[in-house]
């Protein structure tokens, strides 16, 4: 799949027709796995559409598109998408969530007011563009006082593909599923696109951003410091002899 979305310069083009560049996502299997810049040279609308149909573009999102662009793309088979947010990546990944969760649509899911329970009174739109946090000065503190074996920055690929990258041969790290605080916004994706608990842990952190591997007589440091800095962290299991890699109980 092929996401594009009209640029003026680092932001999201407020109309499709005449922006100065596409920013083109390629996505697998859900996750954004690449990204380029290609300028708008069409001088007709049909030009631009011509260009994005020959780069296999499936979503064109943009501020907003007039009748004639919209008919030209419909007609290449390219989904138009009216979206006004300022970051062109925030647009592309808030799309993929809310394909994934059988969404009607980007504009309705993502603009959509009304607050969720399961997400403490947040709209669907408000949770999915919610910054992430950043980790780079606790974990360079918790390095520093403490004896930390490995460090994983649980990202695209999940638990099964990013803790085994910390690890060397011949142990396993075991994960108690049950230790973890799953944030519900992963429940929600689970529940509505019906995806199974195995490809929920190979694709998000489930809340769980980041990994340390940590001697156990100075977990307690670690957690202390990280503690200090607004972050919530829990012992998730421990790493034994084995060649699995990594393994959820």
């Amino acid at each position: 799949m092929r996401i594009a979305v009209a640029c003026d310069g680092l932001s999201v083009g407020p109309h499709a027709a005449g922006c100065a560049s596409f920013t083109c996502y390629s996505v697998n299997h859900g996750i954004i796995s690449g990204c380029c810049n290609v300028p708008n040279m069409g001088i007709t609308i049909f030009e631009s559409v011509e260009t994005l149909r020959q780069m296999d573009t499936d979503v064109l999102i943009a501020g907003s598109f007039d009748e004639e662009l919209t008919a030209a793309l419909t007609a290449a088979n390219i989904e138009p998408v009216a979206l006004g947010l300022p970051s062109p990546k925030e647009v592309a990944k808030a799309y993929l969530h809310a394909t994934l969760m059988g969404e009607a649509g980007l504009a309705g899911a993502c603009a959509s007011a009304e607050p969720l329970d399961e997400l403490d009174g947040k709209s669907l739109g408000e949770e999915l563009l919610t910054p992430t946090r950043l980790y780079v000065k606790p974990v360079l503190a918790a390095l520093q006082a403490a004896d930390i074996h490995g460090v994983s920055h649980i990202t695209g690929g999940g638990f099964y593909e990013n803790i085994p990258r910390c690890l060397p041969q011949g142990v396993t790290a075991k994960i108690e599923k049950s230790a973890l605080w799953i944030d519900p916004i992963f429940r929600i994706i689970q529940r509505k696109g019906n995806v199974s608990e195995h490809d929920m842990f190979n694709t998000f952190n489930m809340g769980a951003g980041m990994a340390l591997v940590v001697d156990k007589n100075d977990a307690g440091k670690a957690r202390d410091i990280l503690l200090k800095a607004g972050h919530a962290p829990r012992v998730i299991g421990e790493i034994v002899t084995g060649d699995a890699g990594v393994e959820l109980l």
